[in-house]
């Protein structure tokens, strides 16, 4: 899906160069755009160096957006990152898969000769591996019986991660510098109250992590910590001394006959996102799922009158108890583009997309970052695997 807010048409293309695929369109701001890729581009269980990183490039600023439905059967999304924001340096966070699925991450690299190294955390008797990369080639690693999560990554060149199972959600990660010290873990509106819902930490360098402002723990590098969100339909408010990374997931595991699942979504920092976001809301047709979509902004109570949503301040909000931080949360029926901005360039809040459906009379969510924007880095052309 690519999207835009410039007020003009944006001239966009998609293209697989290692499999000859390529695609030109425009899109307005009024609008989307959704691109079919061919079942040749996904990246297939394999040791070898793969020619499918699919590269998108725009004349001017675009939101680009991931949804994959799974065969129409369990639908995820992320956000793509633009090509300004990839780094060197990685830590993966994934699930192990659910019955015959797999953990796997994937690199894809931009320039020439680029040399990456990766230590799989569960893998203690291999502890460094070595592959190169040239412009385009990605490779995959994959385990079905172990969680991948905390493998770390060092590339010579900037290039792109992606993490998830075979069958399940995906997400690109960020690189390391990019993490932040402030994250609110915010219940969206139809949050229920079976067991699943969870979030994991992890952290480049020993840290020291606050929950709520009433548990501390020190946490080591690459060590994972697992907490339950949302326990009396409360928010979390979690603080470090050092960057960190944090995951929300939801699992099911056929609970009340529901189909096994998991969900998974980068847990926005506050740290991260600057005073102006695109917030691209898209429709999916996936029989027998009825979805309903919501919007999650979080932000300090003090910049909360000065927030817009649509060029309309926003009103309703939720004070999140002891650390000052407020939650706006609304569901969306349109489907179109829209814009959070606040009046002071220089203020901080964070924005999430959340889709639910109902399966089974189950409710199930996945969610993505809206307009995900990096250090305030200005971004034109988006490229991504």
């Amino acid at each position: 899906m690519v999207s835009t807010a410039i007020n003009h048409p944006v001239v966009f293309t998609v293209s697989v160069p290692g499999i000859g695929f390529y695609a030109e369109n425009i899109v307005t701001q009024s609008d989307h755009m959704e691109i079919q890729l061919p079942y040749q581009a996904r990246l297939e269980e394999s040791d070898d160096v793969q020619h499918k990183t699919v590269i998108v490039e725009a004349t001017d600023e675009v939101s680009v957006h991931v949804i994959r439905t799974m065969d129409y059967i369990r639908p995820d999304g992320f956000t793509a990152l633009p090509t300004r924001a990839l780094g060197k340096q990685y830590l993966v966070m994934t699930s192990k898969g659910l019955g015959s699925t797999s953990s796997h991450f994937s690199m894809s690299a931009l320039n020439e000769e680029t040399y990456v190294h990766f230590s799989k955390r569960s893998c203690s008797d291999v502890p460094w591996q070595r592959i190169k990369l040239q412009p385009y080639e990605s490779f995959q690693v994959h385990d079905p019986h172990n969680d991948l999560s905390g493998t770390f990554i060092v590339a010579d060149k900037p290039i792109a991660v992606v993490a998830g199972t075979t069958t399940g959600p995906l997400e690109q990660m960020p690189s390391t510098d990019s993490y932040g010290r402030h994250y609110v873990i915010a219940p969206f509106s139809n949050t229920t109250t079976y067991p699943g819902y969870k979030y994991r930490i992890i952290s480049p360098d020993r840290a020291h992590i606050t929950i709520d402002n009433k548990f501390t723990f020190e946490l080591d590098a690459q060590q994972i910590y697992e907490g339950v969100a949302y326990e009396d339909s409360s928010m979390t408010f979690i603080s470090s001394d050092k960057p960190i990374l944090v995951m929300e997931y939801y699992r099911n595991d056929g609970y009340k006959g529901d189909l096994d699942y998991i969900s998974m979504v980068l847990v926005p920092s506050l740290d991260m996102f600057t005073g102006n976001i695109t917030v691209p809301v898209y429709y999916i047709t996936c029989y027998p799922f009825y979805f309903r979509y919501f919007i999650n902004i979080v932000s300090q109570c003090s910049n909360g009158p000065n927030l817009m949503y649509d060029d309309t301040h926003v009103l309703t909000w939720q004070t999140i108890s002891l650390n000052g931080m407020c939650l706006y949360s609304s569901e969306v029926t349109d489907f179109a583009t829209h814009r959070v901005t606040h009046t002071d360039p220089k203020a901080t809040f964070s924005v999430t997309l959340v889709s639910t459906y109902t399966y089974i009379n189950t409710e199930i969510a996945y969610a993505y970052l809206a307009g995900f924007v990096v250090r305030t880095t200005p971004h034109l052309i988006h490229r991504w695997m």
